[in-house]
């Protein structure tokens, strides 16, 4: 008997967005490699008649499924290549200029004002000859998160309408991307260089959905290998969004105090950096927050000296018509386009 190593597992990934929900794509732009080897999950909801009457009894005698969803969460080593793929999906507008023909290209990622996200197919290969694709699967969470002496780390969580089926598609191996490490990062406070005082930091958003609303009439259905219908999801439709960031910073003077008390708004710009394109330009992504508010601090102790650990809020900035966004510089032409 042969088992099924999870060193085997491989997932496929596309920077295309479907043309329409229920619309699978058929090719796979590039591999990346993950932290965990976590899989696909697909929960069933199920009733039952345990609480009808005329049984005799309170024990259900029968049970069905009603539908099935569709959920995700990985970890990467953040890349310049798997940055970008989450940004598009998760935030839902880019803005691309090329820099440099054919070679530098810069993004500009912000809120898409949309009710339904973009969504993609990812293939997932437990091992070969065991391959399924999953259709309609859009970002609903992720974080950025860096301390010292680490990779800065991306998780994202996946949403799909609940439907997958057989696949037999070339997987490529790894893509070739760019790593960003948190050494490399720059922070900026009020435009004040605070990068040396900074411990740990943690951005992460979440986009507000709502999952029941797709099993709506009319809703496709997933046939079961004995031929059962169940409903997966027609729309995934997006009711609001959260962002939130952290940071852990060493402790100099009361002046987070002061603006937490005050509620004063100040400018944040995060910037990091990875291997070069060329000569002139790096790889890197630059997180900008016009009108950030300390919402809460705490002051406490490391290694023997003084932190302060600071939750930090979003206000709506009218020049960029947003509360923040995203700017990458990388080497990938295009994303969110539709199929060919």
């Amino acid at each position: 008997m042969a088992f099924q190593n999870t060193k085997e597992l491989k997932f496929g990934y596309s920077l295309k967005q479907q043309s329409a929900y229920s619309t699978a794509l058929t090719t796979v732009d590039a591999c990346h490699d993950c932290n965990n080897d976590n899989t696909f999950e697909f929960p069933l909801k199920k009733v039952d008649n345990a609480n009808t009457v005329g049984k005799g009894h309170r024990w259900p005698t029968k049970r069905r499924t009603i539908s099935q969803d569709a959920k995700l969460s990985q970890t990467f080593q953040c890349s310049s290549w798997i940055l970008g793929y989450i940004l598009s999906y998760a935030l839902g507008y880019v803005e691309t200029t090329e820099v440099v023909p054919g070679s530098v290209y810069e993004h500009l990622f912000k809120i898409a004002d949309v009710d339904q996200l973009p969504v993609t197919t990812i293939w997932q290969e437990l091992a070969p000859g065991n391959q399924i694709a999953v259709r309609d699967c859009c970002i609903q969470s992720f974080s950025l998160s860096g301390k010292t002496e680490e990779h800065i780390e991306a998780q994202h969580t996946i949403i799909g309408s609940g439907h997958y089926a057989s696949s037999a598609v070339s997987i490529p191996d790894l893509v070739t991307t760019s790593f960003l490490l948190f050494h490399n990062v720059q922070f900026k406070y009020n435009a004040v260089d605070i990068s040396a005082k900074i411990k740990d930091l943690t951005f992460s958003f979440q986009n507000q959905l709502n999952e029941k609303d797709g099993y709506c009439p009319g809703c496709p259905k997933f046939l079961t290998p004995n031929g059962k219908e169940v409903a997966v999801r027609k729309r995934l439709l997006k009711t609001g969004e959260q962002a939130d960031l952290k940071f852990k910073m060493l402790y100099e003077n009361n002046d987070i105090r002061t603006d937490d008390l005050e509620n004063i708004e100040r400018n944040i710009t995060i910037t990091a950096s990875g291997d070069p394109i060329d000569e002139t330009h790096n790889h890197e992504c630059k997180i900008e927050i016009p009108k950030a508010t300390i919402n809460s601090h705490s002051l406490g102790k490391e290694e023997n000296y003084f932190v302060y650990d600071c939750q930090v809020g979003f206000n709506w900035d009218n020049t960029i018509t947003g509360p923040f966004q995203v700017t990458l510089k990388n080497n990938i032409p295009e994303y969110l386009a539709l199929p060919s």
